[in-house]
């Protein structure tokens, strides 16, 4: 089974100049675009928040928080309004 990479740009909306560009792994099985925790800074102040918990594919349950919304462009496709999910992370 291969994994497929797409270029994603997440973009705040009210901010026009805040945005961040990266190599994305799509799962279909995810229930929204995730990002670490850490670059959330990079756009700025996102108006609406709320704390989650989320279960990861190994069934542990973590917490995170779902802002937006968000401008998500996948290469190639129109740009779409969102919500994006930061959740603490670990380089592998």
């Amino acid at each position: 089974m291969g994994r497929i990479v797409a270029s994603v740009t997440v973009g705040n909306i009210i901010e026009a100049g805040r945005a961040i560009r990266c190599d994305a792994l799509v799962d279909t099985g995810a229930y929204c675009l995730t990002l670490p925790a850490a670059w959330k800074t990079r756009l700025g102040l996102l108006p609406m928040s709320r704390v989650v918990e989320a279960e990861l594919a190994d069934h542990r349950i973590v917490p995170g928080e779902v802002c937006g919304p968000v401008r998500i462009q996948i290469d190639g496709f129109d740009a779409i309004a969102g919500e994006v999910l930061f959740l603490d992370m670990e380089a592998e």
